[in-house]
């Protein structure tokens, strides 16, 4: 299958600056990257981790999602030193099955009850040092920062990275 890879590019930049509920990124190699599963006027929720089936087969792991600004989402999906393009393809709307077993998920969650600004940040700061496995790789620092400066922002306290560690 041929792309026209200036339509392609066109509809990489529009579906990063404004995600839409179901878009599925996926690498020039086909491999699923994110599925996007709710976009408000500041946020996009989305899902980039996946678990494995039988038969070589994968679905989205929808028990961890991630909350971004628009700003973080498209900067995540464009090339670090090429503002605009983009190193995956989107396909609109593909992925809305995803969408429809995370909100029954939501649905049926105890936690499904609104989480406040301040505890998603912290949730965020918890599983980035979860992650890390006590090893600090440079985008942390970048992540860390970001979400302390979302702390300062909401309640005033001053929050360092010492603390939270």
């Amino acid at each position: 299958m041929l792309i026209d890879r200036d339509a392609q590019n066109e509809q990489n930049r529009v579906h990063a600056h404004n995600p839409e509920v179901g878009d599925y990124w996926v690498e020039r190699i086909l491999n699923g990257v994110l599925v996007v599963l709710d976009v408000t006027k500041d946020k996009v929720v989305f899902c980039k981790k996946k678990k494995q089936l039988k038969d070589d087969k994968w679905t989205w792991d929808l028990s961890e999602v991630w909350f971004n600004s628009r700003k973080e989402f498209r900067e995540y999906l464009e090339y670090g030193t090429m503002p605009g393009k983009y190193w995956a393809d989107v396909r609109p709307g593909m992925h809305l099955w995803a969408v429809e077993e995370y909100l029954k998920i939501r649905k049926n969650s105890e936690k499904s009850q609104p989480v406040s600004e301040k505890d998603r940040i912290l949730y965020e700061m918890a599983r980035l040092l979860r992650n890390t496995d006590g090893l600090f790789p440079v985008t942390w620092g970048s992540t860390a920062a970001r979400l302390l400066r979302e702390l300062r922002r909401i309640d005033n306290t001053k929050y360092d990275k010492e603390v939270m560690i």
